[in-house]
């Protein structure tokens, strides 16, 4: 008996063959063409298709998949589209010359719809998606995928390639591609050098993709020990050693400030466990009837927060999944307790 999965790439397979939804007998149900042929229904601008059959273009994926956090952000997800189905449509483009269906905005998304289908047992079987009139010059095409990005925020890793690739597929300037990004030149020059000085010490840049450290942490260390790669590594090695006699917090990184004094226990395959600076005290040490520094705590936590959304007496945070996790910890709460809170929290 075939799976789910295996029956809904096979008829992905059949449609690109044929170039559409097929009728009982194997031909074309939908004598329109185009991305219509290929619709199961439609809602307004919204039509439902087979998530197989969306296609992604070379070049044109802002996302690192070797990092850590993009691929938690992937499963976190998946496990929450395979209990309440996609929450938000893919932007597509119909591409005339390959006559396929080209992923816009929403690779975290599709990607997570695929997990959700071949590791969560989610029988979701059309996806929705909106169309958009894209351009056909490369480089407007890749200025308009990473301004769209509305899920997670790119990494400081991922700005700066996307930058370097804009800049030689257009020939133009630093500042005339931060212009059409939108985004201060400065700060472009900022990752920009981060990336070129993280990207010269692979072991370091490693740390980064693990989730181990943040760039800024590695650039720092990296500074501090005269750009020397094996001195910076075992630096933040250092930093990354097993304390058992204090409190532990999933998945957070070591933080600049607190390299000498924040120490993570790596496991392999497994995600990073950081441990957090002595002065938190521990609940097996003498030290567990020393409070949290609450202010100081949050000081660092709402240097991180955006303001999503704002309506009437609403306001809308984005919190990343570390610093809600430290939150938790500091309330001595689990994630449960906040379902009914951060249902929205995320676009998805």
């Amino acid at each position: 008996m075939t799976s789910f999965f295996e029956n809904l790439t096979t008829e992905a397979q059949k449609q690109l063959s044929v170039g559409g939804l097929t009728k009982d007998d194997g031909t074309v149900a939908s004598n329109k063409g185009g991305l219509s042929a290929f619709s199961a229904g439609r809602a307004g601008d919204t039509m439902r298709v087979n998530p197989y059959i969306v296609q992604e273009e070379e070049g044109f994926n802002s996302r690192n998949w070797d990092d850590f956090e993009n691929n938690e952000h992937v499963d976190w997800l998946a496990r929450d589209i395979a209990q309440r189905g996609l929450q938000k449509p893919l932007e597509v483009r119909w591409d005339r010359a390959t006559k396929s269906i080209i992923l816009i905005d929403g690779h975290c998304r599709l990607l997570a719809v695929k997990k959700a289908i071949e590791c969560y047992g989610a029988e979701i079987s059309f996806v929705l998606v909106t169309t958009t009139n894209s351009s056909e010059n490369p480089y407007e095409r890749a200025i308009k995928t990473i301004s769209d990005n509305s899920g997670k925020r790119n990494s400081v890793l991922e700005k700066a390639d996307q930058i370097r690739k804009l800049m030689q597929i257009s020939g133009k300037s630093l500042e005339m591609v931060a212009k059409d990004l939108t985004v201060e030149l400065q700060s472009a020059k900022v990752w920009l050098d981060h990336a070129s000085i993280v990207n010269a010490a692979p072991e370091v840049k490693n740390l980064i993709l693990k989730g181990n450290v943040s760039v800024s942490t590695a650039v720092a260390t990296l500074k501090k020990n005269g750009y020397d790669a094996t001195k910076a590594f075992d630096a933040l090695q250092n930093a990354l050693i097993e304390r058992e006699d204090v409190i532990t917090v999933a998945d957070s990184k070591v933080e600049a400030k607190n390299v000498s004094t924040v120490v993570t226990k790596v496991i392999e395959n497994k995600k990073p466990v950081r441990v957090m600076p002595r002065h938190i005290g521990s609940k097996n040490t003498a030290d567990s009837d020393k409070k949290v520094n609450l202010k100081a705590e949050l000081k660092v936590l709402f240097k991180d927060i955006e303001v999503d959304s704002e309506r009437d007496d609403l306001l809308s945070l984005r919190l990343n999944k570390k610093a809600f996790h430290r939150v938790c910890d500091m309330l001595s709460m689990k994630r449960a307790d906040f379902e009914c809170l951060t249902s929205d929290w995320f676009i998805r």
